[in-house]
């Protein structure tokens, strides 16, 4: 038996037991460690530690089992810490233009440079000229854009509606609320380039994806979308606000609630257009109704277009009857979603947005700004960095009930220059 070896200073410990504590000391505080980088350096060290203690073994021969499982785990690290290295290294190397997106739109919203740069490699960075289409109305669109300079208009069955600038987005449908549309949705404006306009543009099906594989990166999208989504609706409120034409101002309001119920009834069409939905994206629907303000007019109106009832909603799939007394059933009784498709019975007119317009020009209420103020909640909220979680049924129900409440609601273009991408 090999003799024990002694470090005076130290009592009983010999070198070998030392590195046993050792290893022991940085495991643990490995598992302590919050940043990936550092928890791997610490368990290469540790690993390392643990490689003498079982090679030169304080009663006997090297534990060789161990020994050589070590060797593999310091390896594996050893991997990861050059790859997160190397992440790092070409996040650092980024374009002055693509650093200042990530500091202007998504560095706010807790994505970092490193997610940043995934996301930017998963698109394509062009150049459009003037009167290049992004999105067609009725027709499948399947892409999101980030405007990075220049802009663009939009306009609904001929008319202008409003206009986009740099760093604002085109195509979301529903993403603010953590709604992830894989597959074509139906453009609900048609918006083009009014100028020569760079872009980002992502596939919708491989923005997915990524989303569905980083939840850190697919808050700080959400977060993104939905500061976006404020930022539109205090220049509406302002605009409202500094205009003299009364008729106008109603009128604008009137064509915005459109497109929103519009981009609702695209987004429903894609959901419910497997026969089922889950609950999960039942809760994302509600969650986009409370941000967007949809009716519940809106709502069953939307449903009717895809041939659904709100109780086969509610239960899931297509052809299922909710349950009495469930939430669904709520749904359809007293001037609830039901109400829409009977010309508003028990609800009365429900006010719209240019119903909120002409409120605010008597000087009461500001719709616009309880539109702004709900995607201020949402942004600030749970529900925008950690998703959106399941409710207890008895506040899902009470959170339908509010909605449905009426008093609460009154690439056709040719690219001049392609993509930027490593």
């Amino acid at each position: 038996m090999r003799r024990r070896r002694r470090i005076p200073l130290l009592g009983r410990l010999s070198p070998s037991e030392i590195c046993g504590h050792a290893a022991f000391v940085l495991s643990g505080s490995a598992f302590l460690e919050p940043e990936i980088l550092q928890l791997r350096v610490l368990s290469v060290f540790a690993g390392s530690a643990t490689l003498l203690f079982t090679y030169f073994h304080p009663i006997g021969s090297p534990l060789w089992l161990p020994f050589r499982w070590n060797i593999v785990f310091v390896l594996i690290n050893s991997a990861y810490i050059t790859k997160i290295l190397a992440e790092r290294r070409r996040a650092e190397q980024l374009p002055q233009q693509a650093l200042d997106v990530w500091r202007d739109v998504f560095q706010p919203h807790g994505m970092c440079k490193v997610e940043f740069d995934g996301l930017l490699h998963a698109g394509t960075w062009t150049t459009l000229r003037k009167g290049a289409v992004l999105q067609e109305e009725g027709k499948p669109s399947n892409s999101l854009f980030l405007i990075v300079s220049g802009g663009a208009t939009v306009s609904r069955g001929g008319e202008f509606t409003h206009s986009l600038g740099e760093q604002q987005f085109v195509g979301e449908m529903g993403l603010s609320s953590g709604i992830h549309l894989a597959s074509p949705v139906l453009g609900v404006a048609h918006v083009e380039t009014s100028e020569q306009t760079t872009v980002l543009v992502w596939s919708r099906r491989v923005l997915s994806e990524l989303m569905d594989s980083s939840d850190a990166l697919a808050s700080g999208i959400r977060g993104a979308i939905t500061a976006d989504v404020v930022r539109k609706t205090r220049r509406l409120e302002l605009e409202a606000s500094s205009s003299t034409n009364t008729e106008s101002v109603q009128r604008h309001g009137e064509q915005m609630e459109e497109l929103w119920n519009a981009r609702y009834a695209s987004i429903i069409g894609a959901l419910t257009s497997e026969g089922s939905i889950s609950e999960e994206q039942r809760e994302q629907v509600r969650s986009y109704r409370n941000l967007h303000q949809i009716t519940g007019e809106a709502h069953v109106r939307a449903l009717a277009l895809q041939g659904w009832s709100a109780s086969e909603f509610e239960a899931g799939e297509r052809g299922e009857s909710a349950k009495p007394g469930s939430a669904a059933s709520a749904d359809t009784a007293g001037g609830g979603d039901g109400a829409g498709l009977g010309g508003g019975s028990g609800g009365g007119a429900s006010a719209s947005m240019g119903g909120m317009v002409r409120r605010r020009r008597g000087g009461s209420s500001d719709g616009f700004g309880e539109l702004r103020d709900a995607a201020s909640k949402t942004l600030l909220g749970e529900g925008v960095r950690e998703g959106v979680k399941a409710r207890p049924r008895g506040e899902a129900a009470r959170r339908r009930e509010r909605l449905d409440d009426p008093s609460r609601h009154s690439s056709a273009g040719r690219r001049s220059t392609s993509g930027w991408r490593r």
